[in-house]
């Protein structure tokens, strides 16, 4: 009794364990560029969404070329680009944006979008 308690508690282990490495194989490594400028970022996004009257993308080069080293601007750039295009209402809070102000920015894309495709 002692030893098949012994193999099945084993066993149990055994498979969490193994359950455990292929949930860690399963995560990504976090993006280093990500992390070294994720208030940068943050920040960059928040400016984007509050000032609907700019162009996203001249804001953006206008941000990077101001505060990102120049070998690090295209990457950084890429990244602020890809964040804007997944922003969702789930994730405003992490921008410290509110529902309205991304509603306002999202109709204001909208917009000029209907403007441009009429030219």
């Amino acid at each position: 009794l002692a030893g098949s308690l012994l193999l099945r508690r084993t066993g149990i282990q055994f498979a969490a364990i193994h359950k455990y490495q292929a949930i860690k194989q399963d995560l990504a490594e976090p993006d280093p560029l990500r992390l070294a400028w994720r208030d940068f970022i943050k920040q960059a996004i928040r400016e984007v969404i509050t000032q609907p009257e700019l162009d996203p993308l001249t804001s953006i080069q206008r941000s990077v070329a101001e505060r990102i080293p120049e070998h690090e601007q295209p990457a950084v750039q890429a990244l602020l680009i890809e964040e804007l295009r997944r922003l969702h209402e789930g994730v405003l809070a992490r921008y410290g944006l509110r529902p309205s102000e991304f509603a306002a920015w999202k109709a204001r894309r909208k917009l000029h979008k209907l403007g441009s495709d009429s030219n």
